[in-house]
C-alpha cells in the first residue's frame, strides 16, 4: 500500500495497522523487515485484541485475528467495507482497497 500512498490522500484516507504485537515488537519487525514489507503508516498495537473483536475479525478458535482491511466513514464512524482473509497469507491487492476507499471518497464529494 505504500506504492499508492499518494492515490490514498487523494482519496482522503488515512491509513493504519492494527496487530496483537506490543510496540516494541513492531518497532523490531519494522527495522529487521526486508525494505518492500515495511509500511510508511502508523502501525497500532491491540495486544488484548479489542479492535479485531469490535470490528468482527477475531478468529475464537485460534485465538488470533484475522488479516482484514476494514474501511471505516470517518464522518459516520460506520464501517463501510470489510476485507477478512481466511489465511495468515490472504490479503487483498492494494488497488482492490483503493477502489473501496475512491468509491467512499467520491460517495462523500458532492456534500463537502
Amino acid at each position: 500500500m505504500n506504492a499508492q500512498a499518494a492515490a490514498f490522500a487523494n482519496a482522503r484516507t488515512r491509513l493504519a495497522g492494527v496487530s496483537k504485537d506490543t510496540p516494541g515488537e513492531t518497532a523490531e519487525w519494522q527495522q529487521t523487515a526486508d525494505f518492500d514489507e515495511r509500511v510508511d503508516f502508523p502501525l497500532l498495537s491491540d495486544t488484548a485484541c479489542e479492535a479485531s473483536r469490535a470490528f468482527g475479525v477475531y478468529d475464537y478458535d485460534h485465538e488470533m485475528a484475522l488479516p482484514a482491511i476494514v474501511l471505516v466513514d470517518g464522518r459516520s464512524g460506520e464501517v463501510v467495507w470489510t476485507y477478512v482473509g481466511e489465511s495468515i497469507a490472504d490479503r487483498p491487492a492494494a488497488e482492490l482497497v483503493l477502489e473501496q476507499a475512491q468509491a467512499l471518497h467520491a460517495k462523500q464529494s458532492p456534500a463537502e
